[in-house]
């Protein structure tokens, strides 16, 4: 996934955002963060976190220390290694221990609510299906980049093809992911409801339960060219929108609210970005 700026605030982006851009890009860096007075940093080193420091906490304790910061500062310096490695765990571990803790603050200090309180088995299960969604949004960003090439963008049925194959993975991902086809909506539901923003989606034909990369592409072939455009970005809008649908399904089923939280900000981030790409296509 793309980092989207050097410098930025945590209320335009989470931290746990910006550690699961920054594993999944897999980069060296130092990630520093400023708040008021405070100030911390975490080092990140070929996907993994390797050392933290929070005033004067080092380790994982200073990742959840950061972790609780609602807002403030940050900036991405490249290249810079850890003094010393500290932390050990898996990034994905220390994102949900992190979560946890939030929620267990987030209770005490409302004592007159009754949330969720997470069970091991709860945790478990986020963890599974955390790891599925990251896992899953690493695979489409790989062909974003396919998506975005300069070759590719003047061939807008080739864009299509690529968005259509986007669609179906993670169609397929959500699938499987939450146990089947009976835990899932079925395309054509999903469809319908996408059509009610973007009435195109109706007009997609469905082979076998998936999306027809073939027909697909036919249709946009034999509409006329006056309409082309209108029906390219329209069909575009349609596809983005299905998988929107389905990572919605996947964030809706995880039991923490802080982990569903961070993971649909992670998507909403990358379908912006897909958005962004296929508005430079030419038609």
């Amino acid at each position: 996934m793309v980092l989207m700026a050097i410098e930025g605030n945590l209320k335009d982006i989470s931290l746990t955002n910006l550690v699961q851009i920054l594993c999944l890009e897999q980069r060296q860096v130092r990630l520093m963060i400023d708040r008021q007075s405070e100030r911390g940093a975490i080092y990140f080193d070929s996907g993994d976190i390797v050392h933290a420091t929070a005033g004067s906490l080092e380790g994982e304790d200073a990742v959840y220390q950061l972790l609780s910061w609602p807002e403030g500062s940050f900036s991405i310096g490249s290249e810079r290694t850890a003094p010393r490695r500290t932390i050990n765990a898996r990034w994905d571990q220390l994102m949900m221990e992190g979560a946890k803790r939030l929620d267990e603050v987030e209770r005490d200090r409302s004592p007159n609510s009754a949330p969720k309180h997470l069970t091991a088995e709860d945790i478990a299960h986020d963890s599974r299906l955390e790891n599925e969604i990251i896992m899953l949004i690493s695979n489409l960003e790989q062909a974003r980049w396919r998506l975005s090439e300069k070759s590719t963008l003047k061939r807008p049925a080739s864009v299509l093809q690529i968005l259509v194959e986007m669609a179906n993975e993670t169609m397929v991902a959500a699938t499987e992911a939450l146990g089947g086809a009976s835990r899932v909506e079925p395309l054509k539901v999903i469809l319908t409801k996408v059509a009610q923003k973007f009435p195109t989606a109706q007009s997609l034909p469905v082979q076998n339960a998936r999306l027809s990369v073939t027909l697909i592409v036919d249709l946009f072939n034999r509409v006329d060219k006056k309409a082309r455009q209108q029906f390219f970005y329209d069909a575009c809008r349609s596809l983005i929108g299905v998988m929107d649908a389905y990572f919605v399904s996947l964030t809706s089923r995880l039991r923490s609210a802080a982990i569903s939280e961070g993971l649909k900000e992670a998507y909403v981030l990358f379908l912006a970005d897909l958005s962004k790409v296929v508005g430079t296509a030419r038609i």
